[in-house]
């Protein structure tokens, strides 16, 4: 094997740019599918009268995740052990690195349309969540293209000709964080009147989705913005990788914190039986039922509002 080049032995900052870059992000993602694979094992173990279609999706995410997960790995080593001391890895990367990108696609509709779907649940109502389907339409569209992008073209290929193709993907991917959480609180709030403790399990659906849509939007941004300022580093590639564990690890937490919702709301201990009675505040009333919190339309509230928890479980926020 013929030694690397001088002009890359000799300037490690292409590494620290590139290889560097590319094994904390792996790391990272690493790490996050291990809390993931914790959050799963306590979903399955909590809630195993949850509704059918929401066991599927958890069971599907999982199975993509450790697929994302064997595949980025797989990268990773392919670089650093097979093709250790070859500086070619810079400009052509993988193939299963580039398959990443469709599991990561893949991911993020998922949650994202679940978390769509729960706004329909809370408003009563389409465009919003029509709006965020198209978006995640758009997403899973251009992460396909660019996958099927790089294999032909290689990285450089893609930054130089179809750099647009990857800035509409992120610019997608932000947008449609931020409409989801946007919609989550405003239509959470609507409800938020009454009793304080239900005033606290509103106020705390409301944080969680702002947060959770911000984290993941700021992550998309920064992406887009290492990738137009710095195209040549790995480190919008790596943001890349781990975007998608995160969105997951907000749809479990999401999931998993209902239970402590419920004891917030109704003060009971582990050894205690759910009340299933539904306690009224003004203009809202709240089922302890086993899946939801939702923030009643503006119809509901002139009667008793109605909000349930499975709402509360799944936005991004709780969306």
């Amino acid at each position: 094997m013929e030694p690397p080049p001088p002009s890359i032995r000799s300037s490690p900052g292409t590494l620290d740019g590139t290889l560097g870059a590319l094994l904390v992000c792996v790391l990272i993602a690493v790490a996050l599918f291990g809390v993931i694979c914790l959050q799963t094992y306590q979903y399955f173990s909590y809630y195993v009268k949850d509704k059918l279609y929401i066991k599927i999706l958890v069971g599907t995410i999982w199975c993509l995740e450790f697929t994302h997960t064997v595949v980025i790995v797989q990268a990773l080593y392919n670089v650093v052990v097979t093709n250790f001391g070859t500086p070619s890895f810079i400009t052509n990367q993988p193939i299963t690195l580039n398959i990443s990108v469709i599991f990561s696609g893949l991911i993020n509709t998922g949650v994202q349309g679940f978390f769509a779907y729960r706004i329909k649940l809370i408003s009563k109502r389409w465009l919003v969540p029509i709006i965020c389907w198209s978006l995640l339409a758009v997403r899973l569209t251009c992460a396909i293209a660019s996958s099927a992008v790089v294999i032909r073209v290689q990285i450089v290929g893609v930054t130089t000709n179809y750099k647009w193709l990857l800035t509409l993907l992120l610019v997608a991917t932000a947008v449609g964080d931020l409409v989801v959480a946007v919609a989550l609180a405003y239509f959470l709030s609507k409800g938020r009147r009454g009793f304080l403790q239900t005033t606290r399990v509103i106020n705390y659906l409301i944080l969680f989705s702002i947060e959770t849509g911000v984290i993941t939007s700021l992550i998309a941004i920064a992406v887009l913005i290492i990738f137009l300022t710095k195209p040549s580093s790995y480190a919008w590639i790596g943001m890349l990788l781990f975007l998608a564990k995160v969105y997951t690890n907000s749809l479990l937490l999401s999931l998993n914190n209902r239970k402590n919702l419920r004891s917030d709301f109704v003060g009971y201990n582990d050894s205690e039986q759910l009340d299933s009675r539904p306690y009224r505040s003004r203009g809202i009333t709240i089922e302890m039922s086993p899946m939801t919190i939702a923030a009643p339309s503006p119809i509901d509230r002139k009667d008793t509002g109605h909000v349930s928890e499975e709402n509360a479980s799944g936005q991004h926020s709780a969306c």
